[in-house]
């Protein structure tokens, strides 16, 4: 069941926003979650998708981030044709450019 999955990443309706894109470039929509400790992606695998992992440890819930007050935004703005992320936060934007299997540590942008 998919409940298993979720609940190991942390992820929970109302307080943790997902989001579908191609973040590994094999041109299938990936899951790209923000759970309590960080952002957790799950893979598209052959009509399937594999178990979340975390890819960065920020932008989550015990980081200070909450759905209703803070935007988190997935799109290409570093050039290396990988969904970015964009987080509209208490002390500014913040930019964590998407990488290979990671999204970088995020900046003020």
């Amino acid at each position: 069941m998919a409940r298993g999955p979720r609940l190991r990443a942390g992820l929970a309706r109302r307080s943790h926003p997902r989001l579908v894109r191609d973040v590994d470039a094999d041109g299938r929509a990936d899951l790209v979650g923000f759970g309590d400790d960080g952002v957790f992606v799950a893979r598209a695998a052959e009509g399937r998708f594999t178990a979340p992992t975390m890819w960065l440890s920020d932008f989550g819930y015990d980081h200070g981030w909450r759905p209703d007050k803070h935007i988190r935004l997935l799109g290409e703005v570093g050039g290396n044709d990988r969904p970015d992320i964009v987080g509209f936060g208490d002390y500014g934007t913040l930019l964590a450019n998407g990488r290979s299997g990671a999204y970088s540590s995020p900046s003020r942008s």
